[in-house]
């Protein structure tokens, strides 16, 4: 299989290869997997839930709200623990370091 990739990703795809020291290929091959599990996973809960809808296994309005700010908060707390760079955290920010991370990131 091919896959062609504007010029602007296959860019970052290289900055990112470089950053962490892989082969830009082997980093399509790890983010194709986690993609994948993602998918499967996601399919699945929403199969799950489906077939619970089917036998009127609901939730009320105020339960799911309370699921969803539980998973923010254990997402928050993790990522706040979480050993990676500040330069490779997740961020909603576009903006990218104009320098690869060094010790003092971390």
């Amino acid at each position: 299989m091919e896959v062609h990739l504007s010029a602007e990703k296959e860019a970052r795809l290289r900055e990112v290869a470089t950053r962490t020291g892989k082969d830009a290929g082997q980093l399509v091959e790890d983010a194709v997997d986690r993609i994948l599990e993602y998918s499967v996973r996601f399919i699945e809960a929403v199969e799950e839930g489906r077939a619970s809808a089917r036998r009127g296994e609901l939730l009320e309005h105020d339960d799911v709200v309370e699921r969803v700010a539980a998973a923010a908060s254990f997402r928050r707390t993790w990522l706040s623990r979480t050993s990676l760079p500040k330069q490779l955290a997740i961020s909603r920010h576009p903006t990218r370091p104009s320098r690869p991370p060094s010790r003092s990131d971390w």
